[in-house]
């Protein structure tokens, strides 16, 4: 006889989804298919995630037995008796592109500004990224580490005696659409 299984209490399609896919992964066009095995209290609460089939890809199988220890809802499986008991769930989740193709969302005009200070010692101080926050996040564009433990270090820039000064960077990036004439 086979052993008692957990009853899904909401739609397993929405425990990982195509928004919890890892966004460099994404951007890299790699898909992936994760299997997964569950522990299920005698509750129905999940207990404990094993990555069953890994896709290759840590990041994927990582977020995979995250959403599912957040997500993951079951009615508790039942004994012969009707008791409820511990059980096992597994499945899988499969990150792919319709269709086996990958397309570039239609850019939109848009524009995102980056201004920080380098300090004398070359290091980035006071970052901030502002405009567009669809392009921004799109981009994946953020200031890094500012300060004393900033691992990004300018050559520090120089006075007209040749003594090092703070400066202020503004670095910013536009998109256009032009359509052409035939």
């Amino acid at each position: 006889m086979d052993s008692p299984k957990p009853e899904p209490i909401t739609n397993p399609a929405t425990w990982v989804t195509g928004e919890d896919w890892p966004r460099e992964l994404w951007k890299a066009e790699i898909e992936g298919d994760v299997g997964f095995v569950l522990d299920v209290d005698e509750q129905g609460l999940v207990t404990r995630c094993l990555i069953s089939r890994t896709s290759g890809q840590a990041a994927m199988d990582e977020i995979v037995c995250q959403r599912m220890m957040e997500r993951a809802q079951f009615s508790p499986a039942l004994d012969d008796d009707g008791k409820p008991v511990a059980s096992r769930y597994s499945s899988n989740v499969v990150f792919a592109f319709p269709d086996g193709q990958y397309t570039q969302p239609q850019p939109i005009p848009a524009e995102a500004k980056m201004v920080f200070t380098v300090g004398e010692d070359g290091k980035i101080y006071d970052c901030n990224v502002s405009g567009d926050e669809g392009f921004v996040a799109r981009t994946g564009w953020k200031c890094p580490k500012t300060g004393p433990g900033s691992l990004t270090v300018f050559e520090p820039a120089l006075d007209e005696e040749g003594n090092p000064v703070r400066v202020k960077i503004t670095n910013t990036a536009t998109v256009q659409v032009e359509p052409l004439a035939d």
